[in-house]
């Protein structure tokens, strides 16, 4: 059989002299007048955090309200600002108003209109204008079919001779408007 093992165990001892007087002592007593002050110094500390709390959302709110209206405001005179802009530019885009701006700059309507008369598709022949140049329409090929006419169309030498043409009409104009 086993036998049962018995552990020592630990008796208290007896307490020595200056332990005695440590444990007999009492701790000092906190007079009245010193926990009248701290009570009171507590409930003003209390007091302030708690007007803390309640001032300083308002605060924030108040200044928010102030910021609001100073935007509403700012947003009032920008609406008037753009009334006043868009009053502005109806009074200048009406047709009077842009006829004499125009015509104080020098323009109006032409008093000598020349016409440039060309000629219908596919018509081959000359086209003559006052002074007599002539202006050879596009030549088609023969050989071209209504599918491929415009692939077969000499387009560049006819735009060319609208283009002298073109330039001798313009000084031809200048030359009576501007004498």
């Amino acid at each position: 059989m086993i036998e049962r093992t018995v552990l020592p165990r630990i008796r208290p001892t007896a307490p020595s002299s200056s332990a005695l007087q440590s444990q007999d002592e009492k701790p000092p007593r906190i007079s009245r007048e010193t926990l009248q002050y701290g009570g009171v110094f507590l409930g003003i500390a209390l007091v302030t955090l708690i007007l803390f709390l309640y001032v300083l959302p308002s605060s924030q709110m108040s200044a928010a309200e102030a910021r609001i209206t100073e935007l509403k405001e700012e947003k009032a005179s920008l609406q008037r600002m753009n009334a006043d802009v868009i009053r502005s530019i109806t009074q200048y885009s009406e047709q009077k108003v842009l006829e004499q701006r125009a015509r104080k700059l020098g323009m109006g309507p032409p008093h000598n209109a020349v016409y440039l008369h060309l000629l219908a598709e596919g018509s081959a022949g000359k086209v003559a204008h006052q002074e007599g140049a002539t202006i050879e329409s596009p030549k088609v090929s023969e050989k071209a079919g209504e599918r491929n006419w415009l692939a077969n169309l000499d387009v560049t030498g006819w735009l060319e001779s609208v283009r002298l043409a073109g330039s001798d009409l313009v000084d031809e104009i200048e030359a009576k408007v501007f004498p």
